[in-house]
């Protein structure tokens, strides 16, 4: 599938989702497999619009593209803005903090990377590399959980 390229705007994330949606759909991921895709996209593409454009008051764009193999499909978003290793970002409230006491946000990255298979990031240029892999194949816990939800 061809890459896009969209304006770092709130705008865009219904073409992104619409397009990882698509991706997903033609590399035949499940339903939960393209969820998990598809969300996390959608997390990064919308913190790149409010964090590396919007707070820090430029202009930007995102591409984003897909590979497909036999194993795996991968789908990479690309910025403009400063650099953030969001692998090395670490979750400010405990998890096991109650609710009530928890501030709101921070917790995009989180879910975004524990929804995904595998995770890499590079700084190329003066751009950051956000790839996200899942699996084509459920793993043993995915077979599993499917054998119990179809009983």
């Amino acid at each position: 599938m061809k890459a896009i390229r969209v304006q770092g705007t709130l705008d865009s994330l219904s073409t992104i989702r619409e397009y990882v949606q698509a991706v997903a759909a033609e590399a035949g991921l499940n339903e939960r497999a393209s969820y998990r895709l598809v969300l996390a996209a959608d997390e990064f593409a919308t913190n790149i619009i409010l964090h590396a454009y919007q707070e820090a008051g430029i202009d930007g764009e995102i591409e984003v593209w897909v590979q497909i193999d036999d194993q795996t499909i991968r789908v990479t978003l690309e910025d403009q803005g400063a650099y953030f290793d969001s692998s090395k970002h670490d979750v400010e409230t405990p998890i096991d903090e109650p609710l009530e006491t928890r501030q709101p946000g921070g917790w995009g990255i989180y879910l975004a990377l524990n929804s995904v298979d595998d995770y890499v990031y590079k700084r190329v240029k003066d751009r950051n590399r956000n790839t996200f892999i899942i699996h084509r194949h459920p793993t043993d816990s995915d077979a599993d959980e499917a054998a119990v939800t179809a009983k």
